[in-house]
């Protein structure tokens, strides 16, 4: 397994067994502290609240508590906002991640000149065209919003254990 992958068991105690070791690992690579999120797929949802008692009660806190739960949302953990009902990651796994180390660029394509009016802005960090004409083949008007987009995440390059070894031939 990778170095930062974690085998749990169900008897397992989340705080100990998930929470500790993810929080160390993300200290460890100098991941800024507010942010983090920890992304749980089905079963790990399942056993969570099994196990944790606080993550039980989340119905006895309020209603904040009751908007998380409608959000995904299962509580904070040792730093962590932990998000559950994920159903695009595999059922048994957990990822701990900060914002930071994900980047999503977008932008607006260049306002073509044949087209009888084009504006681009930008809200929110999401960059955007849009395009007024007349459609001749159904005879109305029309709008066209459009942008590039692209998302990818970001891995700090990892620093390498100094060379103290002399090179070369001394005659």
């Amino acid at each position: 397994t990778d170095a930062n992958e974690l085998e749990i068991d169900s008897d397992d105690d989340p705080w100990t067994d998930l929470f500790v070791p993810a929080r160390r690992a993300l200290n460890d690579a100098h991941v800024p502290e507010s942010g983090r999120f920890m992304i749980v797929g089905a079963d790990v949802e399942d056993w969570l609240l099994t196990q944790d008692e606080s993550f039980r009660r989340a119905d006895a806190q309020g209603q904040d508590a009751l908007d998380l739960l409608h959000n995904a949302i299962l509580g904070r953990k040792a730093g962590f906002t932990v998000v559950g009902g994920v159903d695009t990651i595999d059922p048994g796994v957990a990822y701990a991640l900060h914002p930071s180390a994900f980047a999503y660029v977008t932008g607006a394509p260049a306002n073509p000149r044949g087209a009888k009016a084009s504006a681009a802005a930008s809200y929110k960090g999401v960059a955007m065209r849009v395009l007024y004409d007349y459609d001749a083949d159904h005879l109305t008007d029309r709008s066209v919003l459009s942008t590039f987009a692209g998302f990818q995440s970001v891995e700090d390059e990892r620093e390498q254990e100094p060379d103290h070894g002399v090179e070369g031939n001394r005659a």
